[in-house]
């Protein structure tokens, strides 16, 4: 909430709710946002977002081993829509320097993370191998699925992992 916006709802003398603001900031009953227009956040609202965010990332982690990590821009819309993009940088910006999350090139990740290489069918290689074999027209993760009769999507997962490790190049 901005001062602007309690101001509308409380009668009070503009000075006076700003102190009482700037005392909760500073016994961290309130966490501060937004320096300009005094915008605050409840404290306990906003741990409760950082723990989204922690509850986020490990179900993306346990949905996608193959992935690197969650984009930022993804994660923003798996928070409630009350989540400006100030919060939304102060949030991150604290789990990072605080070791919770990594940012790793334009992921998000946990730090214990790792991308699984549990890979019973040898399935990375195999994708390793058709694109180097398919030269300047690579085969895309459809045609291979349905030509190992795999899901499209780990086949799009394991492209994605190749990209990240830099063996392949996305170029379009």
């Amino acid at each position: 909430m901005s001062l602007d916006d309690l101001l509308k709802r409380v009668a009070m003398a503009p000075d006076e709710a700003q102190a009482i603001l700037k005392r909760m900031v500073e016994k961290k009953q309130l966490i501060l946002i937004d320096l300009e227009r005094l915008k605050v956040v409840d404290f306990s609202h906003y741990q409760g977002l950082k723990e989204i965010v922690l509850t986020q990332l490990k179900e993306f982690h346990g949905r996608f081993p193959m992935k690197s990590g969650l984009s930022k821009e993804e994660l923003r819309t798996k928070l409630p829509a009350e989540v400006d993009i100030r919060l939304f940088q102060t949030l991150i910006s604290e789990l990072i320097q605080t070791g919770k999350i990594v940012l790793e090139k334009d992921k998000l990740r946990l730090p214990e993370h790792r991308v699984s290489s549990s890979d019973e069918k040898g399935l990375v290689k195999k994708v390793e191998e058709a694109v180097l074999k398919g030269e300047l027209q690579p085969p895309s993760p459809r045609e291979l699925a349905e030509a190992w009769s795999e899901e499209e999507k780990a086949i799009q997962a394991i492209f994605e992992h190749l990209i990240h490790e830099g063996i392949l190049v996305k170029i379009a």
